[in-house]
């Protein structure tokens, strides 16, 4: 088990009235969980592509993990890739759930 962090941006509308991430202001989190890494590759038009990530399981406590978070796990800043997966059953075993990541840019 190590921790991670889930840093969660704020919100501001742009000149256009959009709705856009504010990171310059986050709120963090910090959860004890279990990460593993995950690699793939890819033959994209006959060049290859090597894609890593990592795997996070978090206990099933209420911890909140938005599709616009990113996470600092392994001493690394890292971006939520999908949607979170819930890993309980209808006969009451909530083991937790998973979150994909991948690198972040800046």
């Amino acid at each position: 088990m190590e921790t991670i962090t889930i840093h969660t941006p704020a919100t501001e509308t742009n000149r256009y009235g959009d709705v856009v991430d504010d990171w310059s202001t986050t709120t963090d989190e910090d959860v004890t969980a279990i990460v593993y890494p995950l690699t793939s590759s890819e033959n994209n038009d006959n060049r290859s592509a090597l894609i890593t990530g990592l795997a996070v399981l978090i206990p099933d406590d209420g911890v909140v993990v938005p599709h616009n978070a990113r996470v600092t796990a392994r001493g690394e800043l890292w971006e939520v890739d999908g949607d979170v997966a819930d890993w309980s059953s209808p006969w009451g075993w909530n083991p937790g759930r998973q979150v994909n990541l991948k690198r972040a840019d800046g």
